[in-house]
C-alpha cells in the first residue's frame, strides 16, 4: 500500500462538504443562541412581575439548626451555675415549641370555626354538632398543649421561687444580683399565646352555641346508647371531658386559670411570702417596662408586639402575690392604654389593654378611676383616620426607595465588613418597614371594626395599598432570596464577631482582677459559655443559651453599662438576622386582609378607572393567596369548600368592577371606532378625557387559590362570543364585526377568532339552537303542519306570526353544522322524558283509569250489539263527565290538558321530522357539486401524484374528510324516529306500566275534544280574533307515536271509531234532512245551518283521520 499513489485530483468536495458542516453549525449556534435569549427573557426578574414562592420547586432556607444537646452545650466548670441555665433554656425553648405549635396548629381553626363560607353553617339539623364531632380531636390537642403550658409556667415559677430565697446558699453567693429578664420575656411570650387563644375562642360564639348543642345530643344518647352503638358509661366519659374542655378552654379564661392557679407548695415552697423573689420578679418587670417605655415610638410594630406580653407579665404578678400595694406602678401600667390602645392578634381578633386589666385585676377601678375609655377609643379612631393618608403616603414613598435600592443587586462599594453591613442594614430595613405598614393597616381597620365605625371611603384605596406595598417587600426579598441566603450567613458571623470582640475584653477584665469570689467566678463562667456559643452555628439553642448568661454576666461591675447596651443591641439584631425568613413571611402574611375583603369592590372599582395602575393587581390577589394555609387547618369544614365558596365571592367581586365593565367598554370603544363617520357621540379627547385600558391586557395570568385569571383570555373570549352570536342574528353586519375585530388586535393586542359564518342568506328565521334551548316554549307555541312540514305560531301581539320551514331548518344547520342534529334529538328525549311522566300519572289517576277499564269491559261485552263499532254518543259522555271533575284557570278540563299535552308530544316528533329532512336538505345541496357519489377521488392522492407541498397535503387531507362526511350522512341518514321509539317502547309496554294498555279507549273521546279545538281555532281565525289557527297536526303524530311505543294500533282500529263517527253524523244528516220535509221555510233555515255544522264536524273529523293515517306510516313502517 505504500508504493501506491492516489491520483492528485480534486473536484471541491472537500471544500464543499466543510462550507455544509460550517453552515449546519451556525444554525445550531443561532438557534440555540435565539433559544436561550427566550429563556433569559421569560427567567427576567423585574419590579411588575409577583414571584410566587409556592410554585418555586426548590426553596431556600438559611437556618441554622444545631444538632448537640443542651448538655453537651451548656459545659463550664460550674457544675451549679450549668443546671441552673439547663433548666432555664429549657424551659424557655420548650414555650418557644409550644407557642409555634400554637401559631401554626391551632390559632386559624380556632378563628375559622363555624364559617358560614362553603355551606358549613347550612342550618341542616345536626350540621353543628357534626362541626364540633369533627373538631373535638383540635380541642384535645389544644388541651395537651395549655396543660404543658401550665407544667411550664409552674415549673419556671418553682425554679426562679427556690432560686430567689433567702434559704438558698446560691441566692446569697452568686444570684442575689442575677435578673433573669429573659425567661420572664419568654414567659410573657407564652401568656400571649393563652390570651390570643382566648380571645379567639370568646369572640367565635359558635364554639359556645355548638357545644350546647352536642352536650344536648350526648343526654338523648345516653338515654339510649343501644341504638347509637355505644354504652352509658362512654357516653358518660364523653359528657364529663365535654365539661372539662369547657372550663378549661371554651370559657375564654386560659390565661385567667394559668393566673389565679395556686402555686405554693405548703411546708416545702412558699410564693407570696418569699420576699425576694417578689422582688426579683418586681425587679424583672420594671427593668423590661421601663426599657419598653423608654424605647417606645408609635410606628415601631416590634415595640408594640412586644406589650401585651409585658401586660400579661404584671397581670400574673398581681395573682401571684395578690399584690395591689403599688398604685403607682398599677396606674403607670394602666395608663399605657393611651399610648397603644390596641393590639392586632390573628384575622381580625383583637386586644384592649384596658379590657383585659379589668378583667383579670379585681378592684383595678378603684385604684385607677373613672377613665371613660370609649370615647379615647373613638377619638383615637379618629386620628388613625386623619394621619392615615399621610402616614401612608410617606410608607409609600419609603418602601418605592427601598425597592428601588434593593433592586441594585445589594452591590455596593468599601471593603467587606462595609458592603455586608449594609447589606444587613438594607434587610432589616425591609423588616421594618413591611412591619410598620401592616401596624398601620391593621390598627386602622381593625379599630374601625371593632368599635363600629366607618372607614372613609377615600381611605380604602390607600388602605388596599399599603397591602400591596407589604407583599412587593416580600416579593423582592424572595427575588434575591439566593443573594439574601449568601449574605445572611455573613451578616449572622458579624454579629458574632462584634459580641465576641466586647465579651473577650470583658473577659480580660475580669481575669485581671485578684479576687475571685463565688459570684465573680459565676459571671467569668457565664462568659465563657457566652464566647463558646457564639464559636458555632447560632441556632436557637445557642441563642437561647446566650441571653440567659448574659444576665448572669450584666451583675459584674466589669460590665460597663454603654456595654450592657450595646451588647442587648447586637443580640436583638442576631435574633433578626437568624430568624429573619420566618420574620418575614409573618410580617407579609396579610391573612387578615380576609375579614376586610369588604373594600375589594371599591379597591378594584377605583383600579379599574386607573388601568395604568393595573399592575398592582397581582399583589392584591398574591396577599389574598394567603389565606390558604390557614383554611387548610380549618378542621370543621372541608378546605376545598372554603376554597370554592371564597373562590366565587372573589369572581363576582371581580366580574362586577373589572372584568364585566372590561368587555363593555371594550366593546362599545370599537363600536364606536367602527362607526365614528356617523358622529355617535363626541369623542375629543381634550374635552372627554380618554382612558387607555390596554395595560389590563399586559397583565400576566394571575393564580389565586385553585383558579388562574386572565383578564384577556376572558375579555377575547366575551368578544368572541357576543360577535359570534349577533352576527348569527343578523348575518349583513358580519362585515361590521370584522373590523371590529381586526380593530381589537391592532389596538388592543386581542387575538380572535374567525366567525366562518355564511354572509349572503336572506332566509335563516329563528335559530335551531334557540329552539332546541327552549324546546318546552316552542311546541305550546306553535302549530305543526303534518303536509308542508311547517310549524306556525300560534298566537303573536303583532299583525303577523313567524314560520318555521325546511329552508329555515337547513339555513341552521348549514351555519351550526350536522352535529346539532343529534345535539337536537338529545334534547328532545329530555323534554319527552318529562312529559311522559305527566302522561302516566294522568293515565293512572283513580278517577280516569276506572272510567277507562268500564268503557273497556263495556266495549268487550256489546261488541255484537254495536257492530264491532265504539259509540259516537259514549264518547260524547266520556267529556260531559271529564268537565264534572273541574276546569283550571284558563276553563280547560282535564282532557283538554291530556289533547294538549299529548299535541306537544307530537309537535316535538314533527320538530325532529323537520330537522331531519332539513339536514337531508342542506347535505344534499351541499353535495350536489360532487359528480359521482359512487366512484370519489380522494384529493390526497392526487397532490402525493403530484408532489405538491405539504400545505397542499393538509389542505387536500381537510377537503376529503369534508366530502367523506357529507357522503356518509347522505348515503345512510339517521332514523331519529326509531331511535325515539325503541329507547321508550320497553318500558311503555312493562308491567310496571299495566295503566297505560287503556290508552287506546280514550282516542274517540280525545277526539271529539280535539275536533271541538280544532273549529274553535278556525272560527276565530274567520272572526279575525285573536288566537285564531288553521293547523295543528301536533295531536295525530302524538297519537300515532304514543300508539307505536304502546303497540296498540290493533286495539286502536278494533274500535272502526272513524266509521262509527261516519255513521253517527249520516244519521244525524239525515234525522234533519226528513225533518226538514216537515218543517217551514223559517225552520228549514235553521236547520239547514245545523245541517251545514254538523257536516263541518264531520269533514274535521275525516281530515283527522287523513292526517292520522299519514302519521301512523312514519311508525308503522318501523
Amino acid at each position: 500500500m505504500d508504493d501506491y499513489t492516489f491520483d492528485e485530483f480534486n473536484e471541491g468536495t472537500e471544500r464543499i462538504a466543510g462550507e455544509l458542516v460550517i453552515a449546519k453549525l451556525t444554525e445550531f449556534v443561532t438557534k440555540h443562541g435565539t433559544q436561550l435569549n427566550d429563556i433569559e427573557c421569560e427567567l427576567e426578574e423585574t419590579l411588575a412581575e409577583v414571584w410566587d414562592a409556592n410554585r418555586d420547586p426548590i426553596s431556600l432556607q438559611a437556618k441554622a439548626t444545631e444538632q448537640t444537646t443542651l448538655v453537651d452545650l451548656i459545659k463550664t466548670d460550674n457544675q451549679i451555675l450549668n443546671k441552673v441555665m439547663l433548666v432555664f433554656t429549657n424551659n424557655c425553648l420548650e414555650i418557644k415549641l409550644l407557642v409555634e405549635k400554637a401559631k401554626t396548629r391551632f390559632y386559624a381553626p380556632l378563628k375559622m370555626y363555624g364559617s358560614t363560607l362553603g355551606g358549613a353553617a347550612t342550618g341542616d339539623d345536626g350540621a353543628a354538632q357534626v362541626e364540633f364531632g369533627k373538631s373535638l380531636p383540635l380541642l384535645a390537642e389544644l388541651s395537651n398543649l395549655i396543660r404543658r403550658g401550665y407544667s411550664l409556667v409552674k415549673n419556671i415559677v418553682h425554679q426562679m421561687a427556690s432560686l430567689y430565697n433567702s434559704n438558698q446558699p446560691l441566692y446569697v453567693t452568686s444570684f442575689k444580683n442575677v435578673h433573669l429578664e429573659s425567661v420572664l420575656e419568654h414567659l410573657g411570650d407564652l401568656f400571649v399565646m393563652f390570651i390570643t387563644c382566648d380571645d379567639l375562642i370568646e369572640r367565635n360564639g359558635a364554639w359556645l352555641e355548638s357545644l350546647k348543642l352536642y352536650q344536648r345530643m350526648i343526654k338523648a344518647i345516653k338515654n339510649n346508647p343501644t341504638a347509637y352503638n355505644t354504652t352509658e358509661d362512654a357516653a358518660w366519659q364523653l359528657e364529663k371531658n365535654l365539661f372539662a374542655l369547657k372550663d378549661q378552654l371554651l370559657d375564654g379564661r386560659i390565661f385567667q386559670n394559668c393566673a389565679e392557679t395556686s402555686y405554693e407548695v405548703e411546708d416545702v415552697l412558699p410564693i407570696k411570702t418569699n420576699k425576694e423573689f417578689k422582688r426579683e420578679y418586681q425587679a424583672n418587670f420594671k427593668a423590661i417596662f421601663d426599657r419598653w417605655t423608654s424605647r417606645f415610638s408609635e410606628d415601631d410594630a416590634s415595640h408594640k408586639s412586644r406589650f401585651i406580653g409585658i401586660m400579661s407579665i404584671y397581670v400574673f404578678y398581681v395573682q401571684l402575690f395578690k399584690d395591689v400595694s403599688d398604685k403607682k406602678t398599677i396606674k403607670s401600667v394602666w395608663d399605657t392604654y393611651k399610648r397603644v390602645p390596641i393590639v392586632h392578634l390573628y384575622g381580625d381578633s383583637v386586644w384592649f389593654s384596658t379590657d383585659f386589666m379589668n378583667k383579670c385585676i379585681p378592684g383595678l377601678a378603684k385604684i385607677v378611676g373613672k377613665t371613660d375609655v370609649t370615647d379615647f377609643h373613638r377619638n383615637f379612631a379618629t386620628k388613625l383616620s386623619n394621619e392615615f393618608l399621610g402616614r401612608s403616603n410617606l410608607l409609600q414613598l419609603q418602601i418605592s426607595a427601598w425597592l428601588v435600592r434593593s433592586e441594585s443587586n445589594m452591590n455596593h462599594f468599601g471593603d467587606t465588613q462595609t458592603i455586608i453591613r449594609n447589606r444587613a442594614h438594607r434587610l432589616m430595613s425591609g423588616l421594618k418597614l413591611s412591619l410598620e405598614a401592616g401596624l398601620l393597616f391593621k390598627e386602622t381597620v381593625s379599630l374601625h371594626a371593632t368599635k363600629n365605625l366607618p372607614l372613609k371611603a377615600n381611605l380604602v384605596s390607600s388602605a388596599c395599598q399599603i397591602i400591596e406595598l407589604i407583599k412587593a417587600i416580600q416579593f423582592t426579598l424572595l427575588r434575591k432570596s439566593s443573594e439574601v441566603a449568601e449574605s445572611l450567613s455573613f451578616m449572622v458571623q458579624q454579629s458574632c464577631y462584634q459580641l465576641q470582640t466586647l465579651l473577650v475584653q470583658i473577659q480580660g477584665r475580669l481575669t485581671e482582677s485578684k479576687k475571685f469570689d463565688d459570684a465573680k467566678l459565676d459571671v467569668l463562667a457565664a462568659v465563657t459559655l457566652v464566647i463558646q456559643m457564639l464559636n458555632g452555628c447560632a441556632s436557637i439553642e445557642r441563642r437561647t443559651i446566650l441571653r440567659i448568661a448574659m444576665y448572669v454576666a450584666f451583675q459584674s461591675s466589669a460590665v460597663k453599662q454603654e456595654e450592657v447596651e450595646l451588647i442587648r443591641h447586637t443580640m436583638n439584631e442576631l435574633d433578626t438576622l437568624c430568624e429573619f425568613e420566618d420574620r418575614v413571611r409573618e410580617a407579609c402574611d396579610c391573612h387578615y386582609f380576609y375579614w376586610s375583603r369588604a373594600m375589594l369592590p371599591l379597591y378594584l372599582g377605583d383600579l379599574y378607572n386607573r388601568p395604568e395602575h393595573s399592575h398592582r393587581l397581582q399583589y392584591m390577589f398574591t396577599a389574598i393567596r394567603d389565606v390558604t394555609p390557614m383554611f387548610k387547618q380549618t378542621v370543621n369544614i372541608d378546605y376545598k369548600l372554603l376554597c370554592q365558596a371564597f373562590q366565587d365571592e372573589l369572581d363576582k367581586i371581580l366580574k362586577r368592577t373589572i372584568l364585566d365593565p372590561l368587555c363593555r367598554d371594550i366593546e362599545t370603544d370599537l363600536r364606536l371606532h367602527v362607526h365614528s363617520h356617523l358622529q355617535v357621540v363626541d369623542r375629543n379627547p381634550f374635552k372627554t378625557g380618554i382612558i387607555d385600558f390596554s395595560p389590563f391586557f399586559k397583565i400576566k395570568p394571575i393564580k389565586f387559590l385553585d383558579k388562574t385569571l386572565n383578564i384577556k383570555s376572558y375579555v377575547e373570549h366575551y368578544l368572541d362570543t357576543t360577535f359570534y352570536n349577533l352576527t348569527t342574528v343578523t348575518l349583513n353586519d358580519w362585515k361590521t364585526y370584522g373590523e371590529m375585530r381586526s380593530r381589537a388586535e391592532e389596538k388592543y393586542g386581542l387575538h380572535m377568532s374567525e366567525v366562518h359564518l355564511p354572509s349572503q342568506t336572506l332566509e335563516q328565521g329563528i335559530d335551531v339552537i334557540e329552539i332546541t334551548r327552549n324546546i318546552h316554549v316552542f311546541v305550546a307555541k306553535y302549530n305543526y303542519n303534518i303536509n308542508n312540514q311547517m310549524f306556525v305560531e300560534r298566537t303573536s301581539e303583532n299583525k303577523m306570526v313567524n314560520v318555521i320551514n325546511l329552508g329555515h331548518i337547513s339555513n341552521s344547520i348549514r351555519t351550526h353544522g350536522v352535529g346539532i342534529m343529534n345535539t337536537t334529538v338529545n334534547f328532545i328525549y329530555q323534554y319527552l322524558k318529562q312529559k311522559f311522566v305527566v302522561f302516566s300519572q294522568f293515565l293512572f289517576d283513580d278517577h280516569i283509569k276506572a272510567r277507562l277499564y268500564r268503557d273497556v269491559r263495556w266495549f268487550k261485552e256489546n261488541r255484537d250489539k254495536v257492530d264491532n263499532k265504539y259509540p259516537f254518543d259514549r264518547a260524547q259522555q266520556f267529556n260531559k263527565e271529564i268537565k264534572k271533575l273541574g276546569l283550571n284557570d284558563q276553563k280547560a278540563s282535564y282532557l283538554d290538558q291530556f289533547r294538549n299535552l299529548v299535541t306537544e308530544i307530537g309537535n316535538a316528533m314533527g320538530y325532529i321530522r323537520m330537522i331531519r329532512s332539513g339536514g337531508f336538505a342542506y347535505i344534499s345541496n351541499a353535495i350536489k357539486f360532487v359528480p359521482d357519489l359512487q366512484d370519489i377521488v380522494p384529493f390526497s392522492e392526487m397532490v402525493d401524484k403530484d408532489r405538491l407541498s405539504s400545505d397542499a397535503k393538509k389542505a387536500a387531507g381537510n377537503l376529503d374528510g369534508a366530502i367523506d362526511t357529507l357522503t356518509k350522512n347522505f348515503a345512510e341518514g339517521a332514523e331519529y324516529f326509531d331511535l325515539l321509539v325503541n329507547v321508550f317502547a320497553d318500558e311503555f309496554r312493562s308491567e310496571d306500566n299495566a295503566h297505560l294498555k287503556n290508552f287506546h279507549i280514550i282516542i274517540p273521546p280525545l277526539a271529539i275534544n280535539f275536533v271541538d279545538h280544532i273549529l274553535a281555532g278556525k272560527d276565530r281565525l274567520a272572526k279575525k280574533k285573536n288566537g285564531g289557527f288553521f293547523t295543528d297536526d301536533g295531536f295525530a303524530i302524538g297519537v300515532a307515536y304514543i300508539l307505536k311505543l304502546l303497540n296498540q294500533y290493533k286495539q286502536c282500529e278494533s274500535l272502526h271509531w272513524f266509521d262509527s263517527v261516519s255513521q253517527y253524523y249520516n244519521e244525524e244528516v239525515k234525522k234533519l234532512q226528513l225533518a226538514m220535509t216537515k218543517q217551514k221555510k223559517d225552520e228549514q233555515q235553521a236547520s239547514s245551518l245545523t245541517a251545514k255544522k254538523l257536516r263541518g264536524f264531520q269533514t274535521e273529523f275525516e281530515l283527522l283521520h287523513y292526517s292520522l293515517s299519514g302519521a301512523s306510516v312514519f311508525f308503522k313502517q318501523q
